[in-house]
C-alpha cells in the first residue's frame, strides 16, 4: 500500500514527467522538486580544439557521452563547425536512452554507423562503475585517446580512472548543473504545509544533487538541526550512498542501479509506509 508514501522526484523538469506519470498511475503521490537545472557553458578554446580534432580520422579511440544533453550539444557544435565524423570511432553512451538519442542524431547526418557500446549491454549499471568495467575501457592502452562529453564536474571518477591508467583524456563540459531558482520557494512552501508524520522519499541521482539538496534544506536546518533525517532517500549508485552515510545514519537509504521507472517502483516497495517515530 502506498497511501502513506510521498515520493519527491528531483529529476530536471524536462526529464521528470515520465517518471511522475508512471508512479502516479501506481497510486503513489509525487512531488516534483527539481534539484538540477542544466545551463549551457561557454566552451574554452581548449575544449573547442578538442572537438575540432574529431575531424581527424583515428585521432580519438573513443567518444564517451555522459548524458542525453551532452549528445544534443555535441551535434549542435559539430554541425555549426561543419565537422565531418567518420564511423571508425567507438562511441560509448552511459545509458540506453543516451545511446538512443545519439543514434537518432547520427542517422540525420551519416549513413555508416559507428561501434556503439553501453554498460547495460554487458549487464553493468548505467553509472561510473559500469563505464569503468566495460571490456572496451578495461582494454585501453596508455597511448589511446578518449574524449568525454559531459556536464561540468560530472563523472570525475571515470575520468580519474582513465588517467590513472595513462589514457590521454580530453573532456568537454557543455553544461553545468544549478539548483532551479523556483525550487527554493517550492521547498519552503512544501515544508510549511507538510506535517512530516511520514518521511517523504527523496530521489538523489548524483553527488551534485545531494549537495543541492543540502543547500535547499539548510534554511530549515537552521531551526531544526536534524531536519535532513525527516526524509528517506532513494540513491543512484552505492558510491553516492557511501558519501551520504557518513552524515546521515538515521534514515533509510536504498540504492538503485538505474533510473528506469520500474526500477524506482521496485525500490519503493522496500520502504515501509510508517509514521515517523518521535
Amino acid at each position: 500500500m502506498f497511501y502513506l508514501m510521498l515520493f519527491i522526484n528531483t529529476r530536471p523538469i524536462q526529464r521528470a514527467k515520465a517518471l511522475t506519470d508512471f508512479l502516479q498511475k501506481q497510486g503513489i503521490t509525487v512531488l516534483e522538486l527539481p534539484l538540477l537545472e542544466l545551463v549551457a557553458c561557454e566552451l574554452s578554446e581548449q575544449e573547442k580544439d578538442s572537438l575540432k580534432r574529431l575531424g581527424t580520422p583515428h585521432f580519438y579511440t573513443a567518444l564517451v557521452f555522459i548524458s542525453e544533453t551532452a549528445v544534443r550539444y555535441f551535434f549542435e557544435f559539430i554541425q555549426s563547425q561543419q565537422i565531418v565524423l567518420t564511423p571508425d570511432i567507438t562511441v560509448i553512451a552511459v545509458g540506453q536512452q543516451t545511446a538512443h538519442i545519439f543514434t537518432q542524431h547520427w542517422q540525420k547526418f551519416y549513413a555508416s554507423f559507428p561501434n556503439l557500446l553501453t554498460p547495460s549491454q554487458y549487464g553493468l549499471p548505467e553509472n561510473n562503475e559500469g563505464l569503468v568495467q566495460l571490456p572496451f575501457i578495461q582494454n585501453l592502452k596508455s597511448f589511446d585517446k578518449v574524449c568525454i562529453l559531459k556536464g561540468k564536474n560530472g563523472r570525475e571518477l571515470f575520468k580519474t580512472t582513465l588517467m590513472e591508467k595513462g589514457i590521454n583524456v580530453a573532456e568537454v563540459a557543455f553544461y553545468q548543473r544549478i539548483v532551479p531558482p523556483l525550487s527554493h520557494a517550492m521547498f519552503q512552501q512544501f515544508c510549511q504545509n507538510f506535517d512530516f508524520s511520514i518521511k517523504p522519499i527523496v530521489l538523489i541521482t548524483s553527488l551534485t544533487a545531494w549537495q543541492h539538496w543540502q543547500d535547499l534544506v539548510r534554511p530549515c536546518s537552521a531551526q531544526d538541526s536534524d531536519f535532513l533525517s525527516k526524509f528517506n532517500y532513494l540513491i543512484l549508485q552505492s558510491r553516492i550512498a557511501n558519501v551520504m552515510a557518513h552524515t546521515r545514519q538515521d534514515t533509510l537509504m536504498s540504492v538503485i542501479g538505474d533510473l528506469q521507472p520500474t526500477s524506482i517502483l521496485h525500490a519503493l516497495h522496500r520502504y515501509p509506509s510508517l509514521p515517523n517515530q518521535g
